[in-house]
């Protein structure tokens, strides 16, 4: 069996209950772990050991008219601690789910002139991703 692309028109993305995907422009997902210098004065090359995970989640969705816009707005009020569950193949019984906590970090809107207005938040990992199926 063949193996088949993912694009991301099927993300289903939610945070502290609030469905972020309706009209989600792009979600991206960035995992870290961060390292410690161990590197000794008879070390010629610097050597390094793994300490402990991070990440952090970038969302850009359009703004809506009407409840829905004010809605997701308010969902995404910086300091907001809440559970972030993401879905890249929609929110299809069986389908692979990764959910965690986070702490809405930033939220901005853009309002150009000659486009379409969009909202924006960064959200900060607090703790493990968990993975499982919707």
């Amino acid at each position: 069996m063949a193996a088949s692309e993912l694009t991301g028109k099927d993300l289903w993305l939610s945070f502290n209950g609030t469905v972020l995907s309706v009209d989600f422009r792009n979600f991206e997902e960035s995992q870290e772990v961060d390292l410690v210098d161990v590197s000794a004065a008879s070390d010629d090359d610097r050597t390094y050991a793994v300490t402990i995970n991070d990440g952090s989640f970038d969302y850009t969705g359009l703004c809506l008219s009407g409840g829905s816009g004010t809605v997701i707005w308010d969902a995404l009020a910086p300091g907001t601690e809440g559970t972030l569950i993401w879905a890249s193949e929609g929110s299809v019984a069986g389908k692979p789910k990764w959910s965690c906590n986070a702490i809405a970090k930033t939220r901005s809107r853009s309002f150009p002139y000659d486009g379409v207005m969009e909202i924006s938040a960064n959200f900060q990992k607090s703790g493990a991703i968990t993975s499982g199926t919707i």
